[in-house]
C-alpha cells in the first residue's frame, strides 16, 4: 500500500522583520543563532539554521525567486525565505510512493522559469502497488502555488532501491538526469535503456540532439546509483553509491562506460583489468572504500570562499560529512580532498551553492535508515528534525553585529575519515575485521547484527557454520534473495564480491566464522580460488 504520509506538523517560522522583495543581507537581521564557525585557511564560515522539523529532506535548491526550495522524501515541496526564515509548504504530491528508498527526490527549475514558471520533480510511483517507476513531473509556479501538474516521463527506472535520481540544468540549458539501475544491474551497460545512466534530454523528455546514441537519452553508461550530478567549466561530474565498496566520483563524457556491474571502482583486479581493456571502461576520479554513501555533488567556483574555488563539494550519508575535492586546472583529476563536519549534524543528503557563493546543506537523519540504525542519530537531531543549514563568510562587519561568539562551536578540517564502528578496529585488529568493515559492515552491521528486514545478521548464521561452498558462492556471485526465517526474504539482494581476491575473501570468511560462530576452521585462499575457477 502507498505509504505516502500526510503533511507533517510544521515548525512555524516567525519573521524577524516584514518580508520585502529585496533580499536583506544577514548582517541586517535583528538576531541570529549561530550553530558554529568553520575555520578554513583564511576564511571563517558562519553556520546557521535556515529550516528545521523537516522529514527526510532530499533536495535543497536556490530558486530563481530568491527563496530556498526543498523536497522531502514523503512527497512535500516547500520553500523558505533565506533571510526571514518564513516557511511555506506548497504541495504534497499524492502519487509519491514513499517507502524506504522510494519517494520524492530531486527538483530542478527550467532555465526560463522567470517567464514560464516551470519546475520539475522526480519521484517513484506505482500503477498497481507491485511495479514501480520513476516519474518526472512538471508544475507551474503562479506566484502563490504549484499548479498544472504535467507528466513528462512516467516510465523511468524504479524499484525498491537504486532509484537515483538527481536532475540538473546542464551547460547547454537542457535537462540532465542521473539515474540508478533500479536493481537491474544487467541493464546498466545497455545504452538503449535508462537504467544506470546519465541522461540528456529536452524539457519535454525527448532525446536531445547530439547525444552519442541518436534517438536515445543516454549520455553515459555503467552507473550503479547516481546521487549527485553537477558541471563546472563545461565538464560534467557525477557521484554514485557503490555496493559495499567503491563509492565513485566520475568525470562524465559522452558514450563513456563506467563499468558497473563488472567493475567496482578502479580497474584493479585481474578480471576487471581484462574487462576494462575490452570495454574501454573509464575509471573514477576517486573511489571510496569503505563506502561513505556519497550523495550530492556541486561545483564551487566563487570568490566568496577562495579555499573551495574550483572544487567539487561532496556530501555523504554514512560518513556524515562534507568534502571539498580540489580539481586540477584541467578539471580532470582530483588533487586533494578536505573533510569537514564529520558526525556533527548527521547525514548530509544534499547541498547547493547560492549565486553569491553561500553553501546550503540538507540533513537526512530521519529517513528510512534511522529505523535500522537509530544509534547513529543524536537526541538533538531527533528533536530538531532534518534541517537546512547555511554556510557563509563571517565578515568583520557581520561578526561585530553578532556580538560575542566565544561560546560558539569552532570547527576545522578533519585529519582523516571516521567511520561508525571504528572503535572496533584499532591498529592491532585482525585484517579480517578491517576487510569486513570496509566491504560488509554497512549492510550487515559493525557487529554483524544485520539491519532488520533489509539485510541479515550473521552471528550464528547457517551460512557461516555450514559447508564452505555455499558461503564462498554467495560472496563471489551474490544472491537475489537470501532466505530468512519464514516465507519472506530480505529486501536487499546480496551483491557479488568477485572483485575481491582469493586471500581477501578467505580472510573475511575466516574472521566471521571465528568471531560470530563456534566454528573455528579457517577457509584457505586456495579453496576460494579453486571454487572460483570451477564456478565462474
Amino acid at each position: 500500500m502507498n505509504t505516502c504520509r500526510s503533511t507533517l506538523c510544521l515548525l512555524l517560522f516567525i519573521p524577524l522583520f516584514s518580508f520585502c522583495t529585496q533580499q536583506e543581507p544577514l548582517s541586517d537581521r535583528l538576531s541570529v543563532d549561530p550553530l558554529g564557525v568553520l575555520e578554513l585557511d583564511e576564511t571563517r564560515l558562519l553556520v546557521t539554521e535556515v529550516a528545521s522539523d523537516l522529514d527526510a529532506a532530499w533536495n535543497v535548491e536556490w530558486g530563481p525567486d530568491g527563496w530556498i526550495w526543498i523536497t522531502e522524501h514523503a512527497g512535500r515541496v516547500s520553500r523558505v525565505h533565506p533571510e526571514t526564515r518564513e516557511f511555506q509548504p506548497l504541495l504534497t504530491i499524492e502519487d509519491v510512493w514513499h517507502e524506504r528508498s522510494r519517494g520524492l527526490m530531486s527538483l530542478v527549475f527550467h532555465p526560463e522559469f522567470d517567464e514560464n514558471g516551470w519546475l520539475y520533480v522526480h519521484y517513484v510511483w506505482s500503477p498497481d502497488e507491485e511495479t514501480f517507476f520513476g516519474r518526472i513531473e512538471r508544475y507551474r509556479w503562479d506566484g502563490d502555488s504549484l499548479v498544472e501538474p504535467t507528466s513528462i516521463l512516467d516510465d523511468l527506472p524504479g524499484n525498491t532501491g537504486h532509484n537515483g535520481a538527481r536532475m540538473m540544468v546542464g551547460p547547454d540549458n537542457l535537462l540532465w538526469v542521473g539515474t540508478g539501475e533500479a536493481l537491474r544491474a544487467d541493464l546498466a551497460q545497455d545504452p538503449f535503456t535508462d537504467h544506470g545512466k546519465v541522461l540528456r534530454m529536452n524539457w519535454d523528455g525527448t532525446p536531445a540532439e547530439g547525444n552519442p546514441y541518436p534517438g536515445h537519452r543516454t549520455w553515459s553508461t555503467g552507473h550503479r546509483n547516481i546521487q549527485g550530478i553537477t558541471y563546472g567549466r563545461g565538464e560534467i561530474y557525477a557521484a554514485e553509491h557503490g555496493p559495499d565498496n567503491d563509492d565513485e566520483v566520475n568525470h562524465i563524457r559522452p558514450a563513456a562506460n563506467f563499468g558497473w556491474p563488472d567493475v567496482h571502482g578502479y580497474c584493479d583486479s585481474d578480471a576487471e583489468r581484462d574487462y576494462c581493456r575490452d570495454s574501454l571502461v573509464v575509471e573514477p576520479m576517486v573511489a571510496f572504500t569503505p563506502v561513505i554513501a556519497a550523495a550530492a555533488l556541486e561545483y564551487y567556483d566563487h570568490e566568496a570562499i577562495p579555499e573551495w574555488r574550483h572544487s567539487l563539494l561532496l556530501s555523504s550519508l554514512r560518513i556524515q560529512a562534507l568534502r571539498a575535492l580540489d580539481l586540477n586546472e584541467a578539471g580532470d583529476e582530483i588533487d586533494q580532498i578536505h573533510i569537514y563536519f564529520q558526525q556533527v549534524w548527521g547525514r548530509i543528503r544534499d547541498l547547493d551553492v547560492t549565486p553569491d557563493g553561500r553553501v546550503l546543506l540538507a540533513t537526512s537523519n530521519l529517513d528510512w535508515y534511522y529505523d535500522y540504525r537509530p544509534e547513529l542519530v543524536t537526541d538533538e537531531q531527533i528533536a530538531r528534525g532534518d534541517r537546512i543549514l547555511m554556510l557563509e563568510p563571517l565578515t568583520p562587519e557581520l561578526e561585530s553585529r553578532l556580538g560575542d561568539l566565544s561560546t560558539i562551536r569552532v570547527l576545522r578540517e578533519e585529519a582523516e575519515a571516521l567511520y561508525h564502528g571504528d572503535e572496533e578496529v584499532d591498529e592491532t585488529a585482525e585484517r579480517g575485521q578491517q576487510l569486513y568493515t570496509a566491504h560488509c559492515g554497512s549492510c550487515h552491521g559493525s557487529n554483524a547484527e544485520g539491519m532488520g528486514a533489509i539485510a541479515p545478521g550473521l552471528s550464528g548464521s547457517s551460512y557461516l557454520t555450514g559447508e564452505s561452498g555455499p558461503l564462498i558462492e554467495v560472496v563471489l556471485h551474490g544472491s537475489e534473495a537470501i532466505d530468512r526465517e519464514g516465507p519472506a526474504t530480505y529486501e536487499w539482494a546480496m551483491p557479488a564480491f568477485s572483485t575481491l581476491d582469493d586471500d581477501e575473501i578467505a580472510t573475511i570468511l575466516t574472521f566471521l566464522r571465528n568471531r560470530y560462530t563456534d566454528q573455528d576452521d579457517p577457509i584457505p585462499a586456495s579453496e576460494v580460488g579453486e571454487y572460483r575457477e570451477n564456478n565462474p
